[in-house]
């Protein structure tokens, strides 16, 4: 399963993480500086947990849906390489209740699932234990592989130790404490002897302690639970992070936005409510045969079977008062609605009818679910498109536990149909208003951030149509009419119909905002009457006049905005120019110079920095913890009976080198540890022992020589301009309000009203300046609209290919001429740097093969004025 673009990017995160780790010797330091690159600005305060002081203990938080299990399960080598500097490692996975331990014991110990294969590809071997097992786990097995144990947190959290097995001294575990120095941190008999138990086996080998569901591990209780543990490190996945008592130090936040824009979760959440229940239920099911229509078409475009789902709502049951009971509704469904008795099943405590049930199997026949508070911890069907609660309430926490269950995506891919990619909510209430803003405070509960679940609420401006539950921005924005005509849409062309919708239940037409004048007077002939037919077109006119007067952006409007990218036609075909045009090259690595100098690598491991240090009041020194943890690590570490060419191979498996074969690297590898064992005299057994730096030496001098080779590379394939184009036949288009790509975090939220910006929000800016050159492109009259670029977004914004990676210049501008205009701001600071001047040589090169169609600046010291004199330049 490949990893979407806003998981690897909190991998990335989570990577540089660990490095800076590893460069400062310090968890805060790291935190800080981590998210002072990643989020601009300041960095954020680290907050250290008094039972666990100086230790690496960090949060990715990710909205419901958003994959969370998959990249645990990539964290695993993160940690495990690129902090401990281990080939394998001792890991401790907790979960929340014994049936998410379950279902996590059962997929990484499949071969097949997607979790254990994001482990074996960059760890080898693996051994999944539960509790019981892992009492009997052998030291070959930690010596050879990664072990993982997998339990709840519960089995570890006691008031009397001694009341567990985990505690308890155990024959079994005997070989492991043979020779176990006195300097380990684990806890002895009054001999001084360790106890051989499993609690001290996770103490000595320093165990990395992955948490689901985090929130729920946040109290003086559970700290002093997991310190008992002695972890290397903690890393929490939730998507709920504490904020209050004990906040946890959240390194990379995921807005629903990208889980949308990556096709992982269905919006927007559409909403109807009612005060009869019984009424509501024949609406959403009304709904659900809609949708059950809409799958099968689509499956006749695409193949991919999907059968929606609702989820039922019941109330429990009470002495002495009549209640809508799971009973009442299933009894309603039968009986009201005739509903086959094999299309309806119960989740509730008592009665599970869907336990072992593959929900999305086509001979399954169910489609209608009926629970009370909520389905089982760890349910999840992608097909649960439909909730319907009857329970008259205005608490957001009788639906929190169940909307999440409705939002996830089959297959994590965007449908055909449009209704196929939201979720729909049919709530009994006579109170809209108060339901909206429970719904909300259900997606916050689910992981969403406050100001963007707000964003996902609009109050319809009439009540019973329009977008109930919708992004205030959206390019499919539509106008609601009620009309008693539904046949006028069979009266259409089919393409003409396609671009309409209407709601039996409500009797509204929804007509597209941009609906052109031709297609009114095509529209006009199917009402009866002349009366209804001007009536039709006059609504409509009023109402695109009010859309405009609301100030929409022109994405909202859907206008369309594409720019020409710099392009490269190869045998006949026109395609972006990305690396791998100039990429076909050889380069030899067996050429180049075999030799670590000193300063690259030096054999004898860095002292830690000289500075001022604390103890607390348990006696432990914060600012030694990671260099205390390598050694304590390295006293497991056995590397025995190693020649030059066992290190040589464990080196060329342990960096990447892709564009290199195996022959290349092991003859350049040979030489350079033969070169650092005769001409430095550094022993064998030293360079075994230090192995890990010795690799990252190696990888920083092989990527500045392919650096370098991509460079001339880069120049040869420049100089042969002839393969490069810039022609509207090859564009980049920005996409709908909610593809814009800058996270709800990442915005800009300043005093500042840009009235230009093609989107409806503005991505945050790196400083003042590029701030001030925004307000500046603004008030040119030649500027008809711009964006705000993102940075590392391929499929969202706009770049340039350079010698190295991808350039997103800051502005994207379309003029009023027709012409576009490209601007990446530069601090004096930085403008003369060889990067930045390459960026203006393919930008000026962007330039000219467009004809001067095309226009690249990059002011730089306030000199904003030079882009004012680029767009007066005539071509």
């Amino acid at each position: 399963m490949q990893l979407k673009n806003y998981q690897q990017r909190s991998l990335d995160v989570l990577g540089k993480y660990f490095q800076n780790c590893k460069k400062f010797g310090d968890a805060a330091d790291a935190f800080y500086f981590t998210t002072k690159e990643v989020e601009g600005g300041s960095g954020r305060t680290y907050i250290q947990v008094e039972e666990l002081p100086g230790l690496p203990y960090v949060c990715l938080r990710v909205p419901t849906g958003g994959g969370k299990t998959l990249m645990a399960a990539h964290s695993v080598s993160l940690a495990a390489r690129d902090f401990l500097g281990l080939d394998h490692s001792f890991v401790l996975w907790l979960t929340p209740s014994t049936t998410i331990r379950e279902q996590t014991l059962n997929a990484l110990k499949d071969r097949r699932h997607p979790y254990r294969s994001a482990l074996e590809s960059t760890l080898g071997n693996i051994t999944i234990l539960e509790l019981g097992e892992a009492l009997y786990v052998q030291p070959a097995t930690l010596a050879s592989d990664t072990v993982i144990l997998v339990s709840t947190t519960q089995a570890f959290r006691v008031g009397d130790p001694e009341l567990r097995k985990v505690y308890e001294a155990s024959g079994s575990l005997m070989s492991h404490f043979d020779n176990v120095p006195a300097s380990a941190e684990v806890d002895r008999y009054e001999n001084d002897k360790p106890i051989p138990s499993l609690a001290n086996l996770l103490r000595l080998h320093r165990p990395v302690i992955i948490v689901d569901e985090a929130q729920n591990v946040r109290s003086p209780l559970s700290f002093e639970t997991l310190a008992r543990f002695n972890p290397s490190c903690i890393l929490e996945f939730t998507a709920t992070p504490h904020r209050e008592d004990h906040p946890s130090n959240v390194l990379y936040s995921i807005s629903a936005r990208e889980l949308k824009a990556e096709s992982m979760i269905k919006l927007p959440l559409r909403l109807e409510t009612r005060s009869g229940w019984k009424e509501l239920m024949g609406d959403a099911i009304l709904k659900l045969k809609e949708l059950e229509g809409l799958a099968e078409a689509e499956r006749a475009q695409t193949g991919e079977y999907l059968r929606p789902i609702m989820l039922l709502q019941a109330q429990p049951l009470r002495a002495g008062r009549q209640t809508v009971s799971v009973e009442v509704v299933e009894a309603c469904l039968r009986e009201d609605y005739n509903i086959p008795a094999e299309q309806i099943a119960r989740a509730t405590g008592k009665d599970d009818d869907i336990a072992d049930v593959n929900l999305t199997a086509p001979d399954c026949k169910i489609r209608y679910i009926i629970t009370v508070q909520k389905l089982r911890e760890g349910w999840d069907c992608s097909f649960a498109y439909v909730l319907c609660s009857v329970a008259e309430q205005s608490s957001a926490t009788a639906v929190e536990q169940i909307v999440g269950r409705i939002l996830r995506m089959p297959k994590a891919t965007r449908k055909l149909t449009p209704d196929l990619n939201m979720a729909y909510a049919y709530v009994a209430s006579s109170n809209f208003i108060e339901t909206l803003n429970t719904l909300t405070d259900a997606l916050v509960e689910n992981g969403f951030q406050k100001q963007e679940a707000k964003d996902l609420v609009v109050e319809p401006q009439q009540k019973g149509f329009g977008p109930l539950f919708d992004y205030q921005a959206t390019s499919s924005q539509v106008l609601a009419f009620k009309i008693s005509e539904p046949s006028v849409l069979e009266k259409l062309p089919e393409d003409l119909a396609g671009r309409l919708r209407y709601d039996t239940s409500s009797q509204t037409l929804e007509v597209p905002t941009d609906i052109t004048v031709e297609e009114i007077q095509a529209i006009k002939p199917a009402f009866k009457g002349k009366q209804a037919q001007n009536e039709f077109a006059q609504r409509v006119a009023e109402a695109q006049a009010r859309v405009i007067a609301l100030g929409l952006t022109p994405s909202e409007r859907g206008e369309p905005f594409s720019i020409p990218v710099l392009a490269c036609r190869q045998n006949g075909f026109l395609a972006q120019l990305e690396e791998t045009h100039f990429l076909g090259f050889d380069w030899e690595l067996p050429k180049q110079n075999a030799i670590l100098t000193e300063l690259e690598f030096t054999a004898d491991r860095p002292a830690p920095q000289q500075g001022e240090i604390d103890v607390t009041d348990k006696g432990k020194v914060e600012s030694q913890f990671i260099k205390n943890l390598k050694d304590q690590l390295a006293l497991l570490k056995v590397d025995l009976g190693w020649d030059t060419s066992n290190l040589v191979h464990w080196l060329d498996r342990n960096f990447s080198h892709p564009d290199l074969t195996a022959t290349e690297t092991g003859i350049y590898l040979t030489v350079l540890v033969n070169n650092l064992i005769e001409k430095r005299g550094i022993p064998l057994q030293t360079l075994v022992r230090e192995k890990y730096r010795l690799r990252d030496a190696i990888a920083r001098k092989v990527e500045e020589y392919r650096q370098s080779a991509h460079g001339q590379a880069f120049k040869s394939f420049f100089d042969a301009t002839s393969k490069i184009e810039v022609t509207p036949d090859k564009v980049f288009s920005f996409g709908a309000p909610e593809d814009y790509p800058a996270p709800v975090g990442s915005l800009y939220r300043g005093e500042h009203t840009f009235k230009k910006h093609y989107y409806p929000e503005v991505g945050k800016f790196d400083s003042n300046e590029e701030k001030l050159c925004a307000e500046y492109i603004e008030t040119l009259d030649e500027v008809e609209v711009w964006v705000r670029n993102i940075s590392n977004q391929p499929t969202r914004s706009f770049w340039f290919q350079t010698s190295s990676d991808r350039f997103y210049p800051d502005f994207v501008c379309k003029l009023k001429d027709g012409r576009y205009l490209v601007v990446e701001y530069k601090g004096k600071d930085r403008y003369d740097n060889p990067e930045e001047k390459e960026k203006r040589e393919i930008g000026a090169l962007w330039e000219k093969r467009s004809n001067s169609q095309c226009l690249f600046i990059m002011p730089t010291d306030r000199k904003y004025d030079v882009i004012r004199a680029k767009v007066k330049q005539q071509s």
